[in-house]
C-alpha cells in the first residue's frame, strides 16, 4: 500500500469526518489498525488519522492480512458491548500475496468474515449489525497485480455471502461490499451494512 499512501490518507480522512459528523456512529469512535505492523490508533478527529497515515512505515513485503483481520474479528467480538454493531473499512488493492492461481485464494480473511456471519445467526442480530467494506486502491497505471487483486475482491463480495449462505444456513450472508477508493462515497460508507446499496453500481 505504500505506493497508494497519500491516497490513503485523504480517504481515511474523509470516512472519519464522515463517521463523525454523519450520525453513522453513535459513538463516533474510529479505531485505525495496520495490517503490517501492530500499530493502531483510536479517536474522532480526522485529521489526525491522515497524519499518522503520511507517517506510517509501510512495508513492502507482503503480509498475513488474513491473522490480522482475524484480531481485528476478534476485538470486535470480545467487546464487552456486544450489542452494538461495528463497521469495518479494509483499505487495500487486494494484493496480499504473489498472484493467485484463483481468486478463490483469498489469504485467509474469509475465515475473519464467516465468523461475524456466525455471531448474527447464533445472537439472533439483523443482517446490518456487522458490515465489512472493502476499498480497494489500484495503480495508476494498471498493472496484472492489480487484476489480481480486483478479482480477489469480487470474489469476496459477490460469491463468498452465498457460500456461506449454502454452508451455514445463513438467511443473508453477504456481509461484504467492495468499492473502488475514487468511488461513490455514499457506497464506500454504506454498502457493507445495506444491501441495497451493495447493489448499486458505481
Amino acid at each position: 500500500m505504500k505506493p497508494h499512501q497519500e491516497d490513503l490518507g485523504r480517504t481515511v480522512r474523509v470516512l472519519a469526518y464522515l463517521i463523525k459528523h454523519g450520525k453513522v456512529d453513535p459513538d463516533k469512535k474510529i479505531e485505525l489498525f495496520y495490517t503490517c505492523s501492530m500499530d493502531q490508533k483510536a479517536g474522532v478527529d480526522s485529521s489526525d488519522f491522515e497524519k499518522d497515515i503520511e507517517s506510517h512505515h509501510f512495508s513492502d513485503g507482503q503480509c498475513s492480512i488474513g491473522e490480522r483481520f482475524g484480531e481485528i474479528v476478534s476485538q470486535i467480538l470480545n467487546r464487552k458491548e456486544s450489542g452494538n454493531g461495528a463497521s469495518v473499512y479494509v483499505l487495500t488493492d487486494g494484493r496480499w500475496d504473489p498472484p493467485p492461481n484463483s481468486p478463490r485464494n483469498i489469504c485467509g480473511v474469509s475465515s475473519g468474515i464467516e465468523r461475524l456471519v456466525n455471531t448474527i445467526k447464533e445472537k439472533n442480530r439483523e443482517s446490518n449489525h456487522v458490515g465489512v467494506q472493502f476499498i480497494r486502491f489500484y495503480s495508476r497505471r494498471w498493472h496484472q497485480e492489480d487484476e489480481h487483486g480486483a478479482a480477489r475482491l469480487h470474489y469476496l463480495d459477490n460469491k463468498l455471502g452465498k457460500r456461506f449462505q449454502k454452508a451455514n444456513g445463513v438467511a443473508d450472508g453477504d456481509i461484504v461490499d467492495t468499492t473502488d477508493w475514487d468511488g461513490d462515497v455514499r457506497k464506500i460508507l454504506l454498502g457493507g451494512i445495506f444491501r441495497r446499496i451493495d447493489k448499486t453500481a458505481t
